[in-house]
């Protein structure tokens, strides 16, 4: 966890020299305080030895983050752009949570920030292993067993990810990398990921697929005998309704769903048995 005297003196030199959130941010998505302050706090971390502190203090800034951006909503401007004109009026009767953050001083949100990131870390009484990279590539090196693996691609049509949350990518790395397409949102090849990500879980005991909205329910049947083609054994589907969800829209329940499907290969029986 991170003890209070961690974090760093947020109330002197926040205008320091300008990184991404300066450059690229302000002033549609930060204000200038917040990104000369999520610039030195990324700075700050990255020269801090221990890498589990560091990821820690990482973390912190990325809630800071989504408390100015809730739900990632790093296309909508409107709102900034009446802050930063002094339109307070308008924000508290369509934003009225964003602005309740970005009337914080900066010490407050990481002070709030750094206690949710505290409160998540727990010990479960096992040794844990945590890996960032491509899951077809993780998957391919076949260099751990697994006994249940859960699944939860995205799908063509759906969210892109990879641009949507790209602004967070830069902040935490203070630089620009070159964008990158997901196979899952290309209309060429998402039906063949998804075939390759089961054919790499196929030796797994029990597989846990998740599809979240509507279009996880249309793609049922084609999921469905994906799996059943390179797994044998019980197979089941969980339909789990959602009564709030950021994508439920009036007259359209049917989106705030999860789809979860759930496949254990049979025991194979032993020699002489």
């Amino acid at each position: 966890t991170i003890h209070p005297a961690q974090t760093f003196p947020l109330h002197l030199a926040e205008y320091e020299d300008s990184g991404y959130a300066k450059l690229s941010c302000y002033p549609d998505l930060f204000t200038e305080r917040h990104a000369y302050f999520l610039d030195r706090w990324i700075r700050k971390s990255d020269t801090v030895r221990d890498e589990v502190t560091r990821d820690l203090l990482k973390m912190i800034a990325v809630k800071c983050i989504f408390y100015l951006r809730a739900f990632g909503a790093f296309s909508n401007l409107a709102y900034m752009r009446d802050y930063n004109r002094r339109n307070e009026e308008a924000i508290v009767n369509r934003k009225a949570a964003y602005y309740r953050y970005l009337r914080m001083t900066t010490q407050e949100l990481a002070e709030k920030a750094r206690k949710e990131v505290n409160a998540s870390v727990f010990s479960n009484g096992r040794k844990n292993s945590f890996h960032c990279g491509d899951a077809f590539e993780f998957l391919s090196g076949n260099l751990y067993s697994f006994d249940t693996i859960y699944l939860d691609p995205p799908y063509f049509g759906s969210q892109t990810y990879e641009n949507y949350y790209l602004p967070v990518n830069r902040i935490l790395t203070q630089c620009v990398f070159t964008d990158y397409q997901s196979p899952f949102n290309s209309s060429a090849s998402y039906m063949s990921s998804l075939e390759r990500l089961i054919q790499l879980c196929r030796g797994i005991p029990r597989l846990i697929f998740s599809y979240g909205g509507y279009r996880g329910i249309e793609l049922r049947s084609h999921i469905l005998e994906m799996i059943r083609d390179c797994r044998s054994g019980m197979l089941q589907v969980i339909d789990i309704p959602y009564s709030y969800s950021i994508h439920r829209t009036a007259g359209n329940g049917s989106e705030a769903r999860e789809l979860l499907i759930v496949s254990d290969i049979e025991d194979k029986p032993q020699e002489g048995t």
